[in-house]
């Protein structure tokens, strides 16, 4: 069965199809919408394709999805620039999937009171630091796989950020696409929000990161979807999204390095250091309430858009 087949049969278009169909008005709202999640015009016309796919199911093509952009703002395009310091660096060779992990902490957004910390397998790009870390994974290589020397295959290295390059150039991208976003609407707040107000600050402590934990699981999707740039002579993949890297490690010349554990030892040490405890921000007392709050008044979603809104709705309910 040829490719044009199998869609007729799945009821798929192609984007050209779909962008000739749909009406102007919903084209340019589907284009307007996700501009609007972007107040630092970061994000170019592949990544607001992709947007669009991903959260409506509708695939218009780059180009009508550009020229809208131009029409809209086209200050954007000059604003998309890049604006780091160029540092030399060596490519990246490992054997395959979960061969080497690259973790380390966002601290940008902990300026609002949030920090972020995420690991990518470096083969793939796929994605999800502390002196704890380098513990447990010692601990952990030594009880389940003894066999590897870590004086040869270490199973685990402290490096600075600006050679720690997988994870660095995930938080990069991270920062331009989302994380610059998020200060602009943490800032909508001034005038809503009083940190020195207890029962502002501790409602604010459950539902900015509920939102922010939400955005964080849906954007591993995005970027580990997204396909990268065809680069001739890389040893790594390129030219395929991570997610296909990661699945297929054979048709890339990798293999699946991931080491077999024991799941309830691997949760008894996360327990030991403190379990889910470490990651909340309020109390199980606070949470348990607020979620019911939070529930009754029927939200959808909650986004950058509304949080405010919702914490103006919460507010009252939670201390009346």
């Amino acid at each position: 069965m040829t490719v044009d087949r199998r869609r007729a049969v799945l009821g798929l278009t192609a984007s050209s199809a779909t962008t000739r169909a749909l009406p102007e008005t919903v084209k340019r709202r589907l284009v307007l919408d996700q501009m609007a999640k972007d107040p630092t015009r970061r994000r170019g016309p592949k990544l607001i394709v992709e947007a669009i796919a991903r959260e409506t199911g509708n695939h218009l093509t780059q180009e009508y999805v550009r020229d809208e952009m131009r029409i809209q703002d086209p200050l954007g395009f000059e604003l998309r620039e890049p604006t780091a310091k160029k540092i030399s660096r060596q490519a990246l060779v490992v054997l395959g999937p979960h061969h080497e992990w690259s973790g380390d902490g966002h601290d940008k957004l902990s300026k609002i009171g949030f920090p972020v910390w995420a690991l990518r397998d470096v083969w793939s790009d796929c994605g999800s630091e502390t002196i704890t870390v380098f513990g447990l994974a010692h601990a952990m290589r030594e009880h389940f796989s003894p066999q590897l020397s870590t004086d040869e295959l270490p199973a685990h290295k402290f490096l600075k950020s600006v050679h720690n390059t997988t994870i660095e150039r995930g938080w990069l991208q991270l920062r331009l696409q989302w994380g610059d976003n998020v200060k602009i609407f943490w800032e909508a707040g001034d005038g809503i929000y009083n940190p020195s107000n207890p029962n502002h600050y501790e409602l604010v402590q459950w539902l900015w990161p509920t939102m922010i934990q939400k955005e964080l699981d849906e954007l591993p999707d995005q970027f580990n979807n997204h396909v990268v740039r065809k680069v001739n002579g890389k040893v790594l993949p390129s030219g395929v999204s991570p997610n296909i890297a990661y699945a297929l490690p054979d048709q890339y010349g990798g293999e699946n390095h991931l080491q077999p554990i024991d799941k309830l030892a691997a949760q008894g040490l996360m327990e030991a250091i403190g379990g889910k405890e470490l990651i909340q921000f309020v109390s199980e007392e606070y949470a348990s309430p607020a979620a019911e709050v939070f529930h009754s008044l029927g939200v959808e979603r909650l986004t950058m858009q509304n949080v405010w809104v919702i914490f103006k709705d919460m507010l009252p309910l939670m201390h009346p």
